[in-house]
């Protein structure tokens, strides 16, 4: 089993493993069970809801932050996030990779409640732009968790596009 951790180094990693029991008693009668079992480096994961790839000032959906156990059960926690704005490295070429961009000032900042919304009104409020919101948050055994989204932010009264374009 010590390949299926050569990625052991890398943070929120958590492996999925089924197991499978046959059992035939002396009847001949043969029974199988199959269940799973999930491991990582945590205990809990973060994910977004409401966070589109382009959000639009006027319509922006109730955003969530949310945090699953291992076993994708809802699980209550706090934590806090924070809104950057994302200026691309090569202004002359248009990159999706996030590796490609980096990270400016902090726009936004803020606690979240699993589960509970963000103020949307914030976020919209924000200038026109390329965001990558990050949040963070602690498992019971105290270890961070961390996830974070990209997100272009716009408004249909916008004179240019959020982001560079090119021809």
């Amino acid at each position: 089993a010590e390949k299926s951790f050569e990625d052991r180094d890398n943070k929120n990693v958590f492996y999925t493993y089924s197991i499978e029991a046959t059992v035939t008693n002396t009847n001949g009668e043969t029974q199988t069970s199959t269940t799973t079992v999930n491991i990582g480096d945590r205990s809990m994961y973060l994910t977004d809801e409401g966070i589109e790839d382009v959000l639009d000032k006027k319509n922006i959906s109730d955003i969530r932050i949310t945090a699953f156990n291992l076993n994708s059960k809802k699980t209550d926690t706090s934590g806090t996030f924070e809104i950057y704005r994302l200026d691309i490295k090569d202004k002359n070429k248009w990159e999706e990779d996030p590796e490609n961009w980096t990270l400016s000032k902090v726009a936004l900042s803020g606690n979240f409640k699993s589960g509970e919304t963000i103020d949307k009104t914030k976020i919209a409020s924000l200038p026109s732009g390329r965001y990558r919101l990050i949040a963070k948050a602690k498992d019971p055994q105290n270890r961070e968790t961390e996830m974070q989204v990209d997100f272009n932010l716009a408004s249909p009264e916008d004179k240019q596009p959020p982001v560079p374009t090119y021809k």
